[in-house]
């Protein structure tokens, strides 16, 4: 049988604003500003029908896992759906809307999952974009995949040099390798990845490195000056986001 389609409705005081602001555009008659109407109720239609689609994929994951019911009779979780729906209605970008479904999905079998930490930081998912949250993520595991396979990811540092007979990366030809890794997947240019990065450190997501050297002054000083460590970090701000979506090791 097929499911039905979910229909999603423009209160009236909606429709009013949003014909008072399509009156405003030259040459929109009357006829075009009912068709934009239109097209914004079936837009909201099609984007709950994407959210259900994500949260069924999501659910079904789920199978095997104990799942307590009193989470879901819980008000902080209908409040937790509410949020996550008006979320994904907001967003046009089919993998963000994604990360709304895993969140529903993540406070169902994660433990620790708290409803007033994800309060406190779920305006975040709003002023970020999916490339952002991508690219940071990115960020995060190249950086660890650096600190523990360090030999592994020499393929990485293309560019070489000679310093007292030693064949090592040249400098920062990490963070050159992994910001060119990020233009291709991406498919940006180079000063687009800097106002990125910009924009993160902004929102308090990233931020220069802050390696401490007390520890092994020696050995860090060395891979700094080799370009080991990364000139870039996601911050703690970041980490708590990352929890809410991103699977439990």
């Amino acid at each position: 049988m097929e499911k039905s389609k979910p229909i999603v409705s423009i209160n009236p005081a909606q429709q009013t604003i949003i014909k008072s602001i399509l009156s405003l555009i030259p040459l929109l008659g009357g006829p075009m500003i009912q068709l934009f109407s239109h097209r914004i109720a079936a837009q909201k239609t099609s984007r709950l029908e994407r959210f259900m689609e994500d949260t069924e994929l999501e659910l079904t994951k789920l199978r095997n896992s104990r799942i307590d019911s009193a989470i879901i009779e819980s008000d902080e979780f209908t409040d937790l759906l509410s949020k996550c729906i008006e979320m994904s209605l907001k967003t046009q970008n089919d993998q963000k809307a994604k990360l709304f479904a895993s969140i529903l999905g993540k406070s169902l079998t994660f433990k620790d999952f708290s409803f007033d930490e994800f309060e406190e930081i779920r305006f975040i998912f709003e002023q970020i974009s999916f490339r952002e949250f991508q690219l940071l993520q990115n960020l995060k595991d190249w950086t660890n995949k650096l600190n523990s396979d360090y030999l592994g990811m020499l393929k990485y540092a293309n560019e070489r040099t000679m310093i007292n007979g030693c064949n090592a990366p040249r400098f920062h030809s990490f963070q050159d390798a992994f910001d060119l890794k990020q233009i291709s997947e991406f498919g940006i240019e180079k000063d687009r990845l800097k106002t990125l990065y910009e924009l993160l450190q902004q929102k308090g997501l990233l931020r220069k490195s802050t390696t401490d050297f007390s520890a092994n002054q020696a050995v860090l000083s060395y891979r700094w000056s080799f370009g080991y460590i990364m000139l870039v970090e996601p911050t703690e701000l970041f980490e708590q986001l990352s929890k809410f979506v991103t699977k439990e090791d």
